[in-house]
């Protein structure tokens, strides 16, 4: 049957989507059908069914089809997809090419619902995903589609109206959109605005915004159809740009069933064949990661109708859905929150899930929606809380009482909740019923927890109670909100809780005639508890509660059992829910009454389960007390009575078992309990044993013994401990701590038979670096220099680089170059035909001697060391041909070669290598004429030696065979070797072996007996010679004797304190030893003597007299000595020098002969013997030949002959010191010159060269110092002591030489740091050592370094030469800081380098964004004027320095455009230039003039571009200052103006000569000074400002600069002309009529000065023509006022005008004063007011006069009387004449000139009249007395007195008491009574002081003097009770400590408040509260400040105990659970929670 047309039959079909019931499917590959479901119908409706029509090349091959926004996507095996839009087949697009492998096979294809992301999966179970929309606008031609229909015409075929409303339709239409009737531009607007929204890309707020693509893309603007589904979204791809693959880890049978893709992953499920292993896949592409999910059993995937990814698996238990990323608690949360609780347990039952935990928000949501089914399934999810499932605990594995407490208080919130809600809603008439429905379903769950709990009987523990406890005050809670409950008649808040009274009565009941305990009692025994409580409510007994009613039933519980009635005991338990034995145990553990407890014993002898092994104090007591009756009380009646049994129960196990072991075998017990016990017994047998671990019956005996069980349970003493690790060691055990520590790993091995052992100790040890034991004592040889015993490690273990990699580590070889030497020394011995290995070691030997060089032959010649390359070359492999060729480049070694001609012309001929005949002379030629280099007998292993005649070719070593057996110097050991060691039966072996063919016995004892006398005082010596000859067989009597018998003389020569060598040791031969010659002479000598022979250095030769003798002789030299008869013993040479008439230099000839020092020494010890040639000869017979010939090389005659002298000894002390020979001069000058200073100075050098030990050098540089100054002042010479002269000289050339010879920067800075005192103690010519420590500390981290040449030369030129180089070095590197130091210590001039510094400043600032505003410049230039003033520069560079950068910024020409900022900037700079000019003496002032011309153009040309920027923009301009001072340009100008320049303001500028006039002005102006007509006018307003200003002489110069005519200029430079009398009165013709004024601007300046003008005298012309010039000058009007006011002024004082002007102003006032005119007075204000000047200078003026004038009139009375009215007369008038001085200081001084005169007078009691008393004589007084008697204190507390000064007598005490405290604090704090009284007096004071001062209203003084006072009485108090505590005078370091030391709180704020310090309160009472428990202290801080909880968390930081007490204290209730929180304090946190009037907040807290 078909089922449809052209479908004739099904081979295939595939589900292409399902959504909202409706389908698409693909039946046989070509046809599309789709379906539509309908609720009612059973059979689909098919909506539409066509043919699918692909490309030739997509339909032949595809493998897959998909359907997403109705478009059908088919993609092919080889990667093609083909696009047919709206699933009908209309239209067709293909895509040819897509970005998938063609390699691969594809099978599975997927595109996201919006389109922008594919996804196609493999074959091979590989995925490609691809942003289609990034795709198509990268490659937009891989989109080939269908030609789109053409669109309809835009005319109707039928002409119609174009205007009519049907065309305009229809044109709509055709362009393909609707037409609207509206044609408003709102109606447009919104039609716009839905067409872009549509078209929009994503909003841009999503946090993917800037990777969206936007919607006009490629794909979808080719696909028109789809712009009707597209709505705007802010979905995009996560793909990235270039796609993503991934790879799924699934089996390789599986097959890919279903693939699901968003823009975010892709979901995609494997199936294998029978569904088995079916596997969930989730691609996340945002994160490229895969998660996956297996199924297990059978399970296939179900396609679910929607577009969300959700992935079904049916299985056969139903169908199942995958959800990644989501937690069972989770899910079920959410479907609580947001579904119903019943859809949550139908999901835990249908999965088969427990009662999960749900979160306590769904409770409140439910009790807040009033859900029970809610609240029920939550309070079900919560009914295993406290009864968990059997299974979950073994019997062995009880759970805690902890767990079971802890487990209750999970319920709290919860049930607090509940109760919360039951409350609330019981208030409300209308939620009554929601509240009993509550009430019911709560206390059904109590109920049931708490049968739970008391059924189980796993729970029988001390949790039990607790947990019973919080569920009965819930029961007791909900039970008040019962119906009916019988309720109290009165008014019980605490009993009825927040509920209402019952609303009916109870009925009575006949329990209430009984007593409370007759109630409690009946109610137990009858189980009615819940009658009672009701009864007990209504009498309102305390009973009524459970827990009390239960308390009184244990006590009737008691009572029964004291009646010995234990079955109503044992009811009554029962009844109240008590486990009867439990009870009865706990009775029987606390009870302290015998009878009872021997009761209880007997009863629990009885029930069976009462010995329970889980009791604690039973199991004890059956093994102590085996008898089965009374054990218990047995053992406790023995100790006491009243002992409790509860003591048993605190044990811990370890303690159980200890009590145990004392009884019991070990084998049950636990390994670390059982060690601990014998190592606590100290048990050494067992110990011992159990190390060994000895077995019986072949089971061990003993646990296994474990190093870590060692390390932590070990509890014996040190000794002990020791001895187990050593004999574990031997085992090779070793503790963790141990191998821990490397050092006390190597000491156990070293105890436990060493580090070097036939096989590693450890061999799995490691360090926390990973390296093994080889390693790691490598690593510790390496760091610790072990060099020996790291050769014997490696060649012990045979450690070599190939089996020990570190050995072949870079990092070490560099560290120690030794190291890698030690390595390839070793490696030779392992292959001995190898010579590279030589080679290799011969270039690590050469680095270790020339450190820092590498190890090759190249770098071995770069240095210089050319022999020790052609060394190296020797020994490697193939010969010097084959190495020069290979390693070495041949011209660096020809080159290295030069100094070894003919060497180099063997190695490199002149004939080249491959022209010539080959050379047949080789290197081994040239070294026959060496005959230690024997060619052909050595190199024999060389392949180029053609001339070895030996048969080997190994390399050569000291061990090979044949060089042993040919060439080695062997040597057998003599038996008197062994006798001389004390070893005689190895001489008698050694004899035997040597003499056993002709046996000398008579020689062999003699030589014995000869060497045992030799050394009879040798104890093993003279036994090991007689036993060898008992050996020997010959009689040892006679040698025992002669021992003997010298033993007796040694010892009588000992007690007589000298020697003398018996004739019987010159019988026997033996020569005598040198000291006992040396202890013939005296005994003075005989110390000096012991320190010759300390370190004998005789240089001798071992003559052998025969086989058998050795003795010490003398090397003679015959050929300088020329005789042979010279004795050749020293001893011979001491006894010839006695027979010589001058033993001493026979001796001294003899030592220098001989090269023997001792005979020098011994020459000093005859008598008159001159120590300077004993020194001398000394010195020179103990260096080597080279410096003892270079040391007498200017003597004319033999060194024998010479007579020495200083002059010889000062040049030996040169050439040992230039060639640091210092150990001989200082071993000599000790012997022969010990006092000499000199020997000070050695030490100091040989400490700073050799050991550089600066600080013991100091010292001895002391000494030195100390030394010299002593014997300069006269002290006692040493006898035979050089010149003192001679030793200063020395000492400076050691000193000078010292310098010389250090080698780095640093070893100079250190010695000149101890040189630098010394300049002032040697007299020499050399550096000065303290200039040079100055340069030194100043050259410190700079890179300049000292000059050599500063060392070596003194000159002056060359020091100036070398400081002036330095100076410049620093310069040159910007360090001018030290540059200046250096220059100033040089003395050298430091201006250049200051000018240097400026510029490189300069150019710095120029380059900074700072540069650009005006106060940063001005700032600048002005630091740098200030800069050249300080340093007091020449006025000349300092000029050219300004000038100079004035040239370089100077502004261009007048028409260019200019910056004003420059412009501003050159002026400055024209002024500092003219200001440092005008201090050269003379003055340029042509110079100056043309500088001020040019700052006067520039000024033109700023004015000129102001007013330009302002007609621009008046914002262009720079905002001008808010105060008129802080201009920084005028004031800066105003401060260098050239109107301060005395040089230019000649008399000559003020005349009208040359001054340009009305006629000049319109001549042709000079070319220079040509302004243009502007420039002129703005010049012209200049000048008038300048005349405004007073600067007459710079305006007229600056009309002279300019010829310019300015009429004010003329008219006031005439109006002084007429003033001064140069210029005639008579006006003239030109100029007589004055410009009228139009308009005079008023101010009040001229306003004012035109009332101070005085009026002419009718008959003056001078005057009338001057008050005409000043009403015709329009600017510098003031200025011809003031010279009208003088004029008149020289009139009345009848001088000249000239002189008055020459005058100041002050003296002129002085005189108008002094006039007897009567207007002096009127005209002196005027003069004041027209001149300007200031009141101070008035009020100075006038006071000083008057002061004159009145003690000039006092002349003639007498002193006391002349000093009384002088002090009247001043103190009336001062205060008058001084009322306007602002300063007073002149007020002042006068004060003091009259007290001056009172005080010497001694009258100063007649200022304290009280007619005289003043404010101002007050404040006079006081200042005369402190500045001029600070002393008298007598008179200053007077002067305070009478006037009342309270507070100046408040400071005068309190100073006072200051002075004593410093006097306290300046001595030793001693408990003394002048400590007591000198604390008392200063308390006196400060209370005085408080006094005063508060009498003053001195308030914040008095507050001081108080807190000091109570400081002060409390360290009386800490006195007077015997305490040494001090509080006073403390710094700020030690008030911590004082605050620590106080034992009581208010002393803490008593220190605080005096010193002002702010106590450390955390740590003050972590100190006093935490650690010493004082809590009293805590108490009284809270009485004075409140505790904050920052507070408490200070303290909690170091807390460690009293924390609860502590927190008790804590009122902030959330920081009280906090910090107990954090403390693990879950009691009080618990507490807390519980406690109602915390519980709430604590709640609400926690939960925000």
């Amino acid at each position: 049957e078909c089922l449809l047309p052209g479908v004739s039959e099904l081979q295939a079909v595939q589900v292409l989507s399902f959504v909202t019931a409706r389908c698409c499917a693909l039946l046989n590959s070509d046809w599309l059908l789709q379906l539509q479901w309908q609720q009612e119908e059973e059979e689909p409706q098919t909506l539409s069914c066509c043919r699918v029509q692909l490309a030739d090349s997509v339909s032949c091959s595809a493998v897959h089809h998909c359907v997403s926004m109705e478009t059908l996507f088919a993609l092919s095996s080889t990667g093609l997809i083909c696009i047919l839009h709206g699933l009908t087949a209309t239209h067709k697009d293909e895509l040819t090419s897509f970005p998938f492998s063609s390699s691969a096979s594809f099978c599975l294809l997927q595109v996201s619902a919006d389109l922008s992301t594919a996804v196609a999966v493999t074959q091979s179970h590989a995925a490609i995903a691809v942003d289609l929309n990034h795709y198509f606008r990268m490659f937009p031609d891989h989109l080939l589609c269908a030609a789109p229909r053409s669109r309809p015409p835009l005319q109707p075929q039928h002409p119609r109206d174009q205007d009519s409303l049907s065309s305009s339709i229809f044109s709509v239409s055709a362009l393909g959109a609707t037409f609207s009737t509206d044609r408003s531009w709102e109606a447009r607007l919104n039609s716009m605005y839905s067409r872009a929204k549509q078209a929009t890309a994503p909003s841009s707020s999503s946090c993917f915004s800037s990777s969206q693509p936007p919607r006009t893309s490629s794909l979808f603007s080719s696909l028109p159809h789809l712009d009707s589904h597209l709505a705007p979204s802010s979905s995009y791809s996560r793909v990235p740009p270039g796609g993503m693959t991934v790879t799924f880890a699934v089996p390789e049978s599986s097959a890919s069933s279903q693939l699901t893709v968003s823009e975010f992953s892709a979901l995609l499920t494997f199936v294998r064949p029978g569904n088995q292993q079916t596997t969930v896949a989730l691609w996340d592409m945002k994160y490229g990661n895969v998660r996956y999910h297996q199924a297990a059993g059978e399970a296939a995937p179900v396609q679910r109708c929607g577009e969300r990814q959700h992935r079904l698996l049916l299985k056969k238990a139903g169908v199942f859905q995958v959800l990644f990323s989501v937690s069972q608690q989770d899910l079920l949360s959410r479907l609580m929150l947001f579904g119903s609780a019943a859809t949550v347990d139908a999901v835990c039952h249908l999965n088969s899930w427990g009662r999960c935990s749900i979160p306590i928000h769904a409770l409140q949501t439910g009790l807040k929606n009033r859900q029970l089914d809610t609240v029920d399934f939550y309070l079900k999810s919560k009914e295993n809380v406290l009864n968990p499932p059997a299974a979950a605990f073994s019997s062995a594995d009880q759970p805690a009482a902890s767990t079971t407490r802890f487990r209750s208080q999970e319920l709290c919130p919860a049930l607090d909740l509940l109760c919360s809600a039951v409350r609330d809603s019981n208030s409300e008439a209308q939620s009554r019923q929601f509240s009993e429905q509550l009430l019911n379903i709560t206390l059904s769950f109590v109920n049931t927890q708490i049968r739970s709990v008391l059924s189980n009987t796993h729970h029988e523990d001390s949790g039990v109670q607790s947990c019973m406890n919080v569920l009965d005050r819930y029961v007791a809670e909900l039970r008040s909100y019962m119906k009916r409950f019988p309720w109290a008649a009165g008014p019980d808040v605490s009993a009825t809780r927040a509920a209402a009274p019952a609303e009916e009565e109870a009925q009575r009941d006949e329990w209430e005639q009984l007593s409370a305990e007759e109630v409690v009692h009946q109610s137990i025994l009858t189980n009615q508890i819940p009658r009672a409580q009701a009864v007990l409510r209504r009498q309102n007994r305390p009973e009524r509660r459970l827990p009390a009613l239960r308390r009184e039933g244990l006590r009737q519980v008691s009572s029964c059992l004291r009646r010995r009635d234990l079955q109503t005991a044992n009811t009554l338990l029962a009844n109240m829910g008590f486990s009867v034995k439990q009870q009865l145990h706990l009775i029987c553990l606390h009870t302290d009454d015998k009878e009872l407890r021997e009761l209880m014993v007997s009863v629990a002898c009885f029930p069976v389960f009462y010995f329970e092994a889980r009791s604690p104090f039973v199991s004890v007591n059956v093994y102590v007390r085996p008898r089965p009756t009374s054990k218990l009380f047995l053992l406790v009646a023995q100790v006491d009575e009243t002992l409790r049994l509860d003591w048993v129960k605190n044990w811990d196990q370890s303690c159980r078992t200890a009590v145990l072991l004392s009884r019991l075998q070990h084998a049950a017990c636990d390994a670390s309990v059982l060690w601990r016990y014998l190592t606590a017994l100290h048990d050494q047998r067992r110990v011992v044993d159990w190390i060994q671990n000895t077995e019986t019956s072949g089971t061990p005996r003993w646990p296994d013994l474990t190093p870590e069980l060692v390390n932590d349970s070990t509890a014996c003493s040190s000794y002990m401990r020791e001895n187990i690790l050593d004999l574990l060691a031997r085992r090779g055990v070793f503790i963790p701590d141990e191998l821990a520590h490397l050092e006390q790993l190597l000491w156990r091995l070293a105890q436990g038979g060493g580090v070097m052992s036939s096989s590693p100790p450890i061999p799995q040890y490691r360090s926390p670096l990973g390296l093994d034991l080889h390693g790691v004592f490598i690593t510790f040889c390496l760091e610790h220099n072990l060099q020996y015993l790291l050769y014997t490690y490696l060649e012990h273990y045979r450690l070599t680089p190939r089996n020990c990699s570190l050995l072949s580590s870079q990092s070490l070889s560099e560290r120690q170059p030794w190291f890698e030497m030690l390595v390839r020394i070793q490696e030779i011995t392992r292959d001995l035909s190898d010579p590279g290995l030589v080679f290799q070691a011969s270039l690590t030997s050469a680095q270790v001697l020339l450190p820092g060089s590498q190890a090759s032959l190249s770098s071995l010649l770069l240095e210089g060391h050319s022999l020790l390359t052609l060394a190296a070359i020797m020994f490697a492999p193939g010969g010097i041909d084959q190495v020069n060729s290979r390693t070495v480049d041949p011209q660096l070694l020809k080159m290295a070669l030069a100094p070894h001609p003919k060497l180099r012309a063997a190695l490199f001929p002149a004939v080249p290598r491959g022209n010539g005949p080959p050379s047949d002379i080789s290197v081994y030629h040239l070294l026959q004429s060496l005959h230690p280099l024997d060619p052909s007998r050595l190199f024999g292993w060389q392949a180029a030696n053609t001339l070895n005649s030996t048969e080997t070719s190994e390399l050569p070593h000291f061990s090979s065979p044949h060089l042993v057996q040919r060439f080695a110097l062997k040597e057998n050991l003599d038996y008197l070797y062994f006798l001389h060691h004390g070893r005689p039966s190895f001489a008698y072996a050694t004899f035997l072996v040597q003499h056993v063919m002709c046996p000398r016995l008579q020689e062999a004892s003699r030589r014995a007996s000869r060497s045992a006398l030799q050394r009879f005082n040798a104890p093993s010596v003279a036994s090991a010679a007689v036993c060898f000859c008992e050996l020997l067989g010959v009689c040892s009597l006679k040698l025992r004797v002669d021992i003997r018998a010298m033993n007796a003389i040694l010892q009588h020569w000992n007690q007589r304190g000298c020697f003398y060598i018996s004739p019987l040791l010159e019988q026997r031969g033996i020569s005598r030893s040198a000291p006992s010659l040396a202890a013939q002479f005296g005994p003075t000598l005989q110390a000096h003597l012991s320190l010759a022979f300390q370190d004998l250095q005789v240089y001798c030769k071992r003559k052998s007299c025969d086989s058998d003798e050795q003795h010490s002789v003398l090397r003679t030299e015959e050929a300088v000595s020329g005789s042979p008869e010279r004795p050749g013993e020293m001893f011979q040479v001491l006894l010839q020098s006695q027979e010589e008439p001058a033993p001493c230099r026979y001796l001294l000839q003899e030592a220098l002969v001989q090269r023997c020092p001792t005979l020098a020494v011994l020459a000093a010890c005859m008598q008159g013997a001159e120590l300077l040639p004993c020194l001398c000869v000394w010195v020179l017979t103990s260096v080597d030949d080279v410096t003892a010939k270079e040391a007498t090389s200017h003597l004319a005659q033999a060194p024998q002959h010479h007579e020495w002298t200083v002059h010889d000894l000062s040049i030996i002390w040169k050439t040992l010191l230039g060639r640091s020979l210092v150990r001989p001069l200082l071993r000599g000058f000790e012997l022969f010159q010990k006092d000499c200073p000199l020997v000070l100075v050695l030490r100091m050098f040989e400490l700073c060269c050799d050991y550089r030990n600066f600080a013991e050098a100091k010292s001895k540089l002391l000494d030195f110092q100390r030394t010299l100054i002593a014997l300069r002042n006269g002290g006692p010479a040493p006898p035979g002591g050089l010149p003192l002269q001679w030793v200063e000289s020395q000492a400076s050339v050691l000193l000078l030489t010292m310098l010389q010879r250090c080698s780095s920067q640093y070893d100079i800075h250190r010695l000149l740091q101890l040189l630098a005192d010394v300049d002032k103690l040697l007299k020499s010519n050399g550096p000065d050592f303290r200039k040079l420590n100055q340069l030194s500390q100043l050259l410190q981290g700079s890179e300049v370094s000292i000059s050599p040449r500063l060392l070596q030369s003194s000159s002056p030129s060359v020091q100036q030469e070398e400081f002036q180089a330095t100076v410049d070095a620093l310069q040159a590197r910007g360090c001018y800081s030290q540059a200046r130091q250096v220059a100033q210590l040089a003395g050298l001039p430091v201006h250049r380098l200051l000018l240097s510094q400026l510029l490189q400043e300069v150019s710095s600032q120029r380059s900074k964004r700072q540069w650009g505003r005006f106060e940063t410049r001005a700032g600048f230039w002005k630091k740098c004027h200030e800069q050249l003033e300080a340093d007091g520069t020449d006025p000349d560079p300092a000029s050219q320095f300004f000038l100079s950068q004035a040239e370089a910024g100077a502004p261009g020409s007048l028409e260019a455009p200019e910056d004003l900022l420059d412009i501003q900037e050159h002026c400055l700079l024209l002024g500092l230039a003219a200001h440092w000019l005008s201090r050269i003496t003379p003055a340029p002032v042509d110079k100056l003039e043309s500088l001020e011309k040019e700052q006067w153009l520039s000024r033109i040309r700023k004015r000129i571009l102001t007013v330009a920027m302002e007609k621009e923009s008046v914002f262009n301009l720079p905002p001008p200052a808010a105060n008129p001072e802080m201009n920084t340009h005028k004031a800066l100008m105003k401060e260098f103006s050239f109107s301060n320049i005395t040089q230019l303001n000649t008399e000559g500028y003020l005349a009208l000569e040359g001054l340009p006039g009305p006629s000049d002005e319109q001549e042709e102006p000079n070319a220079e000074s040509a302004l243009s007509p502007e420039e002129r006018s703005v010049l012209a307003a200049l000048i008038g400002q300048l005349l405004d200003d007073g600067s007459i002489h710079e305006a007229s110069r600056v009309c002279r600069y300019f010829s310019l005519y300015h009429p004010d200029v003329w008219l006031v430079l005439r109006c002084r002309g007429l003033a001064s009398g140069e210029l005639s009165d008579e006006p003239p013709e030109d100029d007589c009529e004055a410009p009228a004024r139009a308009s005079i601007t008023s101010s009040p300046s001229v306003s004012s000065l035109s009332s101070f003008v005085m009026l002419p005298l009718p008959e003056d012309e001078v005057a009338v023509q001057l008050q005409k010039l000043v009403d015709q000058c329009r600017h510098g009007n003031n200025y011809c006022k003031q010279v009208l006011s003088l004029y008149q002024l020289s009139k009345e004082l009848q001088c000249s005008f000239s002189s008055i002007c020459r005058e100041e102003p002050c003296s002129v006032l002085e005189k108008l004063l002094l006039s007897e005119q009567p207007e002096r007075f009127r005209k002196a204000r005027a003069f004041v007011k027209a001149q300007g000047l200031s009141a101070d200078a008035v009020a100075e003026l006038i006071s000083s006069a008057m002061v004159q004038a009145l003690l000039a009139s006092t002349q003639e009375l007498q002193p006391g009387e002349r000093a009384r009215l002088r002090f009247e007369k001043f103190s009336n008038v001062r205060p008058h004449t001084c009322e306007r001085n602002s300063t007073a200081e002149s007020c002042w001084s006068g004060w003091g000139n009259i007290l001056q005169l009172v005080h010497e007078s001694s009258e100063l009691t007649l200022s304290l009249a009280p007619s005289l008393q003043s404010s101002s004589l007050k404040s006079a007084l006081l200042d005369y007395i402190k500045r001029c008697l600070p002393a008298d204190s007598e008179k200053y507390n007077m002067v305070a007195l009478c006037f009342t000064m309270r507070r100046e007598i408040g400071e005068n005490h309190e100073i006072a008491a200051r002075t004593q405290l410093k006097m306290i604090e300046s001595q030793a704090w001693v408990i003394t009574p002048e400590l007591k009284s000198s604390l008392v007096k200063v308390l006196g004071l400060l209370k005085d002081a408080a006094e005063s001062f508060s009498k003053d209203s001195c308030v914040r003084q008095a507050t001081r003097c108080i807190r000091t006072a109570k400081l002060v009485a409390l360290q009386l108090h800490f006195l007077n009770q015997g305490s040494d505590l001090r509080i006073i005078n403390l710094r700020p370091a030690e008030l911590l400590g004082a605050a620590m030391a106080l034992p009581r709180c208010y002393q803490v704020f008593v220190v605080s408040e005096a010193y002002g310090y702010s106590p450390d309160w955390a740590e003050i009472l972590y100190q006093k509260v935490v650690l010493n428990g004082d809590f009293g202290y805590l108490e009284e801080l809270k009485r004075h400040r409140p505790l904050t909880s920052t507070l408490f968390e200070d303290i909690f930081k170091n807390v460690t105990s009293n924390v609860k007490r502590l927190l008790t204290y804590c009122d902030d209730v959330y920081s009280r659970y906090r910090l107990a929180y954090q403390q693990n304090l879950h009691d009080i946190t618990k507490m807390l929670l519980q406690d109602a009037k915390t519980s709430s907040y604590l709640s609400d807290r926690l939960g925000s």
